[in-house]
């Protein structure tokens, strides 16, 4: 029997070493504002600490820092 898969699309990057993808922002109608309160939130305080932050279909983010 056949594994039953969902197509789920991949995770969008918002930030790429260290740099906004403002592109992808726009695609889910967010801004520079709203993500820096979302790395905030999780204890990072600029954009070039991160080196990948994504999101996923779910609204899930991910981030991988330079540590």
């Amino acid at each position: 029997m056949p594994a039953q898969i969902k197509y789920a699309s991949l995770p969008l990057p918002l930030i790429m070493n260290g740099k906004v993808m403002d592109k992808n922002l726009e695609q889910i109608s967010q801004t520079r504002f709203w993500l820096k309160n979302q790395i905030q939130f999780r204890g990072l305080k600029h954009f070039k600490e991160i080196n990948l932050c994504t999101l996923d279909h779910k609204g899930r983010m991910y981030i991988v820092t330079g540590e």
